[in-house]
């Protein structure tokens, strides 16, 4: 396992050194945000939590792909970073950006893909006009601000969109924040897969240009070196962010069990077998169909054996895979009580979706999950976890907390390999969770140092 040495990366960034930690200061904090996805939360609401622990006078502001939904949950000022369907990038407050936005989205909307691909030489014009609108919109928003933070998770691939959507909008806003002299901090983030050979130039001037970086593993430190030739031998690795999360409120939720039977806590997604990434379409591919029949085939031993399944999403999008799952269930004729087999609920009006998630990931004794999410916030709850891992992220951390031994792959796992896996993860449950708990500790001192290094002592 990693051992994570402040010290370690030589020297640091001159500019970040001279920062006067004294001062309130206004911090831009950027991720893509407002998708439902765990993850992304976890990276927002660690970083909130821990610069109000080491600056509690500086002013906050979001940086999200839906801002409004990002303000709900946090309180603060939101700002749209980049182009999404039914965002906010493209409308400004003139005559004339409503009307060309109106006119592009009236155009987007036409059923007919011939008349549609007809006029797609008026409407690139005008989209490229509201593009310049909305980056001149966003250089003005910028001023003032003493640092803009991209917080953690997986910004730096192009799965998403390809170069034009997430790559682009991240080389935007670091040369506006180069041009405005804001401090630019790329902070314990992921790196690849990246396809694109326009996605690896965008990329490479965002990590070029920021004032500090680092990464959430050495593979994604390795990938930038070896995919963007970037001279990494200076930029320390931190674990993700999530680590530094407050987890109080989830720990005091934890209930004595009333009943012997073991929950365990199941997480499924869809995916495409192509790119081994979750996707959203909700295709029976074959691949998809083999995995949720290997996993129905895996629930029905949980039953018989008088366990009871919770099935909980790590993401909006895999709400759908539940209900596949279900009705995989059934089709087999797998019988089952509302007892035997529950549902993470919605939330109630008193919490937020990633509040109700750990709430309800705290009630499970074993997990099944496969998102990095998933597996990372299950483990530090320290639920023993059995990954099943579509990413390389993945199989990282399961190694790096000394878990490698319950991850299989997603695509190529087996009915009867989980349950043996599961039975030695059950079995050693106890020797995992002071693993867990650990690893756990270590890391969250790693990020404190870095949190010190990048706000100050408290």
């Amino acid at each position: 396992m990693r051992q994570y040495d402040f010290n370690q990366s030589g020297k640091q960034p001159k500019k970040v050194e001279q920062r006067n930690f004294s001062a309130p200061r206004k911090i831009g904090l950027m991720g893509c945000w407002g998708f439902g996805n765990m993850g992304n939360l976890a990276h927002q609401i660690a970083m909130i939590q821990n610069i109000r622990k080491y600056q509690p006078n500086a002013q906050l502001y979001g940086f999200s792909v839906y801002p409004e939904i990002t303000q709900k949950i946090h309180g603060m000022p939101c700002f749209t970073f980049y182009r999404h369907p039914n965002n906010q990038w493209w409308q400004g407050k003139s005559f004339l950006t409503r009307g060309l936005n109106k006119f592009s989205t009236n155009i987007r909307r036409i059923s007919n893909p011939v008349l549609r691909k007809l006029l797609i030489p008026i409407r690139v014009p005008v989209e490229i006009i509201l593009e310049i609108l909305a980056v001149v919109r966003s250089f003005k928003v910028l001023k003032g601000f003493d640092m803009l933070i991209i917080t953690g998770g997986g910004h730096f691939d192009d799965v998403y969109g390809g170069a034009r959507v997430l790559p682009y909008a991240l080389c935007v806003w670091a040369s506006i924040a180069k041009l405005r002299k804001v401090d630019f901090l790329v902070v314990s983030n992921g790196v690849g897969p990246i396809n694109e050979r326009l996605s690896k130039f965008f990329f490479k001037q965002v990590l070029s240009s920021a004032s500090y970086r680092s990464y959430r593993d050495d593979y994604s430190k390795e990938y930038a070196e070896r995919i963007l030739n970037l001279h990494v031998t200076h930029d320390p690795v931190y674990p993700d962010l999530a680590h530094s999360l407050d987890l109080t409120a989830y720990q005091n939720s934890f209930q004595p069990k009333n009943e012997q039977r073991t929950i365990v806590g199941i997480a499924p997604i869809p995916f495409d077998d192509e790119s081994t990434f979750p996707g959203f379409s909700g295709e029976y591919t074959s691949a998809y169909l083999s995995y949720l029949s290997k996993l129905a085939s895996f629930i029905s031993w949980l039953l018989e054996n008088q366990y009871v399944v919770f099935f909980f999403f790590a993401d909006k999008g895999d709400r759908q895979a539940i209900q596949d799952l279900k009705r995989v269930l059934d089709k087999s004729k797998i019988s089952y009580s509302e007892e035997q087999i529950t549902e993470q609920p919605p939330p109630t009006n008193s919490e937020t979706t990633f509040d109700n998630y750990m709430t309800q990931l705290a009630k499970t004794d074993l997990v099944i999950a496969s998102r990095f999410h998933g597996v990372l916030l299950a483990q530090l709850l320290n639920k023993p976890t059995l990954a099943l891992s579509f990413a390389k992220k993945t199989d990282c951390l399961m190694a790096d907390t000394n878990q490698a031994d319950y991850c299989l792959s997603i695509n190529h796992f087996d009915v009867e390999t989980i349950k043996e896996k599961f039975i030695a993860l059950e079995e050693n449950q106890a020797l995992i969770k002071r693993q867990l708990a650990n690893r756990t500790q270590q890391y969250r001192e790693a990020l404190a140092q870095q949190y010190v290094y990048l706000f100050g002592h408290r």
